[in-house]
């Protein structure tokens, strides 16, 4: 019975050992793909064409670009807009790679932020859980850090593209890995081209394991202080930056606490007052329009094109 027992462990362990091995093959591989698609986008030579770059998370990765080029185009043949929103993006890992935006000589830097982009807490504080437990990621990440030094940062901002690229994979088992130069790092999924109402969008917040984000004291924000390293960055390459907060749906709106809301406006002005930067507030403009593929995300679809509209209309009003 013991030796029963002994080899059905064995097996158990080879067969958890051998899928690890497989997944990490595949994820490696699709690592290595991000990284040549990072290198890919940034060693073209963009001097042939005044550029402006838009930054941020997914919630400006729906915007639809052939039409803002071709909007802007129409304006000014010479200008090419650039969306290089990555999924999860954050201050504090975009600064990792703002050197290398730099050297695409940008005009102009227009930069969404949301709430998600300040919160002060863990993903377990803001959904208010507590354990005396070890939490694994952080043990794994802190061994990483000891190991890489430095180049964690780095790596974390391609493992946020690389998440794009699996999603991918799993989207066309045999990819040709061919990116759209106008929005490289992130690829609308079917579903962000759907447009829910309001009964379906709250029970897509329910669903969702979302952290609704927490924005503490703004003096101790750690990605207010990244965030402000971009800006200094930027303008000190003569790097003309604007502001937009990305627009919010109302059922995640009303998942904000008042001194998030507030924070998050005292940031934005600090901002502004700082480094006599434009801010243009869109975080409830759109909120109770039926625009929206989930709590958080503009459709892609035409029913979004109020949005991509509204970025036209701001670079418009600097060119």
């Amino acid at each position: 019975m013991q030796i029963k027992i002994t080899l059905i462990l064995i097996l158990i362990i080879l067969f958890c050992a051998f899928t690890s091995l497989y997944f990490f093959h595949e994820w490696s591989k699709s690592f290595l793909m991000s990284y040549q698609i990072e290198e890919k986008f940034y060693s073209q030579d963009f001097a042939s064409s005044k550029n402006i770059i838009l930054l941020g998370s997914s919630q400006i990765g729906t915007l639809n670009m052939d039409y803002i080029n071709q909007q802007v185009s129409d304006f000014d043949k010479e200008y090419k807009i650039y969306n290089l929103s990555i999924s999860s993006d954050s201050p504090s890992s975009r600064i990792h790679h703002i050197d290398k935006i730099t050297l695409m000589n940008p005009e102009i830097i227009v930069y969404g932020l949301g709430y998600r982009d300040f919160n002060s807490y863990s993903s377990i504080e803001s959904l208010e859980l507590s354990t005396v437990l070890p939490e694994p990621k952080k043990i794994f990440e802190n061994t990483l850090k000891e190991i890489f030094g430095n180049t964690f940062d780095t790596f974390k901002i391609s493992r946020l593209i690389t998440f794009n690229v699996v999603e991918q994979i799993l989207r066309n088992p045999d990819p040709k890995f061919e990116i759209d130069n106008f929005r490289p790092f992130f690829e609308p999924t079917e579903k962000e081209f759907d447009v829910m109402d309001k009964t379906e969008i709250e029970l897509s917040l329910t669903k969702f394991p979302y952290p609704v984000p927490k924005i503490g004291n703004p003096n101790t924000n750690d990605e207010l202080t990244a965030f402000k390293k971009i800006i200094e960055t930027l303008q000190q390459n003569n790097i003309k930056v604007i502001i937009f907060s990305t627009p919010n749906s109302q059922v995640l709106l009303n998942s904000y606490t008042n001194s998030t809301k507030e924070n998050f406006n005292a940031i934005l002005e600090d901002l502004s007052n700082e480094y006599n930067i434009e801010v243009y507030q869109l975080q409830d403009k759109y909120s109770n329009i039926d625009i929206w593929s989930d709590f958080q995300h503009v459709s892609a679809s035409s029913s979004g094109k109020i949005y991509s509209d509204e970025i036209i209309s701001i670079i418009l009003g600097y060119i």
